[in-house]
């Protein structure tokens, strides 16, 4: 007859048994109900039936339950992990010397000095550049700007480009590694450098950096004010 839900013995050969004095044929693809068919099941040899039927209802409920305790405790340790790991790096952030406020306040007085984004300002921009940026990178907000801007300036290795030019990166990465600058193993450093590079105006270090033209400013107006007295 048709397949019913107690239906859950399956027979994966053909067979005759002697059930009460009678011959009862079993065939492949038949199955039995471990209570209606237990009279035969008992007569059957075990190999000749596969017991597909769903375990006991108390084993299901504890399975699940189990199931469902071992899941949540997975997902709610990967959920602490996560936050965990955020509150390290968040840590891990507030504690450098130059952080993404510092760049992002960097990145914002340089979009007003270069608005059509070619990645370069003039050297003399310099001076209005670190008049809008914060420390350490910069001198807003610091008592007597200018002598700082020069003492920065002078400081670090901006290269100067061609048409008295400097570039975004090139300024950011002098003025981090200012006040951020750390000994890095060499192949560290070189994978640093590479990366950099890619990312860098073409033809080279220049000769001069923007200290040499800050110099030679000074020089020029010190001259000037010589001649005029």
């Amino acid at each position: 007859g048709a397949m019913v839900r107690e239906d859950c013995m399956y027979v994966n050969a053909n067979f005759t048994v002697n059930l009460n004095g009678k011959a009862v044929d079993v065939t492949v693809g038949d199955y039995l109900d471990p209570r209606n068919d237990a009279a035969l099941l008992d007569v059957l040899p075990g190999e000749v039936t596969d017991n597909q039927c769903t375990p006991s209802p108390i084993l299901s409920v504890i399975f699940f339950c189990t199931f469902m305790l071992l899941v949540t405790y997975l997902l709610l340790q990967l959920i602490i992990g996560i936050i965990l790991d955020n509150i390290q790096a968040t840590a891990y952030m507030d504690s450098m010397a130059v952080g993404t406020d510092h760049i992002s306040a960097y990145v914002t007085a340089w979009e007003e000095l270069d608005p059509f984004g070619t990645g370069f300002i003039p050297v003399t921009d310099l001076t209005a550049l670190l008049y809008d940026v914060p420390p350490p990178l910069g001198v807003r907000g610091l008592e007597k700007p200018n002598l700082k801007i020069q003492e920065i300036i002078m400081s670090v290795d901006i290269p100067n480009r061609a048409g008295n030019r400097v570039h975004f990166l090139e300024a950011l990465h002098a003025l981090a590694g200012r006040v951020a600058g750390a000994e890095l193993p060499v192949e560290e450093e070189y994978y640093v450098h590479a990366k950099l590079v890619e990312k860098l105006p073409k033809g080279g270090m220049p000769k001069y950096t923007a200290a040499h033209v800050y110099a030679a400013i000074a020089v020029r107006g010190a001259v000037r004010g010589f001649l005029q007295r």
